[in-house]
């Protein structure tokens, strides 16, 4: 940001919103920065496949393409998860490694090892992300919003947490009820 001149025109995504949480959230995963474009294109297109998924009967095609695009989401974790069991590290793949061996791998096979880091992943790219560039269009379109925070920094993690409640980056995600489910009144039959 700092490296912006005040009268540039940046491409926000491109210069921050996605770099910015990436980098964080492969730092907490434990996971590198280099291999961020990949792991970047193999989460977009879960969960292109997961939406798709949601609003219609997937292909065999694109249930193989998932597959393959585990294996190979596999193919880059799989050593680090390694590495974590024989040296851990701060980080979320040495705690569910720990975890895995504390309650055996019946319990906690490699297969939940991969989503729960693809969950990670994909929590810290697209969401972060979008709340940025939500967040960003907002207050380009609200100038008197960008000056007040500008001039108290205070006010930063409630806007942020506003924005959160107002403009949720997950609005498009389709729920189902697992089970019929009552909420003040209205029964929510299972789907």
């Amino acid at each position: 940001v700092d490296a912006v001149a005040d009268d540039e025109v940046v491409d926000a995504t491109m210069a921050f919103a996605i770099p910015m949480p990436s980098t964080v959230a492969l730092h907490l995963i434990g996971l590198p920065r280099e291999d961020h474009p990949r792991f970047k294109q193999l989460t977009d297109e879960r969960l292109r496949i997961i939406m798709n998924r949601s609003q219609a009967v997937p292909s065999p095609a694109s249930e193989a393409r998932y597959e393959e695009m585990r294996d190979e989401l596999w193919d880059i974790v799989r050593p680090h998860v390694e590495a974590r069991r024989r040296e851990p590290q701060h980080d979320a793949i040495t705690r569910v490694v720990q975890a895995q061996a504390e309650h055996g791998r019946e319990e906690i096979p490699d297969s939940l090892v991969l989503n729960i880091v693809l969950e990670l992943m994909t929590g810290g790219f697209e969401t972060t992300q979008h709340l940025i560039e939500l967040f960003l269009s907002h207050l380009a379109d609200e100038p008197e919003l960008w000056a007040r925070l500008r001039a108290d920094r205070e006010l930063v993690g409630p806007a942020i947490e506003e924005m959160l409640r107002w403009w949720s980056p997950m609005q498009a995600l389709h729920r189902r009820a697992a089970e019929d489910v009552e909420l003040h009144g209205v029964v929510i039959p299972q789907h």
